[in-house]
C-alpha cells in the first residue's frame, strides 16, 4: 500500500457495490440500485468492495466465485488488481468489524462479529497469496 494505485481506465462507478444493491429477477440481474456515492474512478474500487461483502457475507470462495466471473464478463478490458481488493478491506477496518444492522432483514441472519473477523482473516490471507506476498 505504500506504492501509487495500479494505472487504470477510470469508468463510472457506483461506489458502493455489494449484494444487497443488486436486485434479481428470475434468477438473472434486473438492476442495481442505491446510486447516490457513484462517480468517476477504478473499477477495481467497485470489485474491491462487494468482494470484501462476498467475503463477510458468505466466504472467500464465494468473493472468488464473484471475481471469476467478473473478468469473465469484463474481457480484456478489465485487468484484476489485488491492491483494490486490500484498499477495500482497509477501508472497513477502521475498527473490529461489526455486523451491520440491515443485513438480517435481507436474511442475512446468524452473523456475528467474531465470524466476521474470522472470514475476514482468512479472505486477508487469500489477497496476501494473490498478491504473492507470504504473511
Amino acid at each position: 500500500m505504500k506504492q501509487p494505485p495500479p494505472e487504470t481506465a477510470l469508468r463510472f462507478i457506483h461506489r458502493d457495490y455489494h449484494p444487497v444493491n443488486v436486485l434479481w429477477q428470475e434468477g438473472k440481474v434486473s438492476g442495481v440500485v442505491d446510486w447516490a456515492n457513484a462517480c468517476r474512478g477504478p473499477a477495481g474500487v467497485d470489485l474491491g468492495h462487494c468482494r470484501v461483502e462476498l467475503a463477510q457475507l458468505y466466504d472467500v470462495a464465494t468473493a472468488d466465485a464473484f471475481l471469476e466471473k467478473y473478468q469473465r464478463l469484463a474481457g480484456a478490458e478489465f485487468s484484476y488488481q489485488p491492491y483494490w481488493d486490500i484498499l477495500a478491506l482497509f477501508d472497513i477496518l477502521f475498527g473490529p468489524p461489526q455486523v451491520y444492522p440491515g443485513w438480517p432483514a435481507f436474511g442475512f441472519t446468524g452473523l456475528t462479529e467474531q465470524i466476521l473477523m474470522e472470514r475476514l482473516d482468512l479472505y486477508l490471507l487469500s489477497l496476501l497469496e494473490r498478491a504473492g506476498v507470504r504473511p
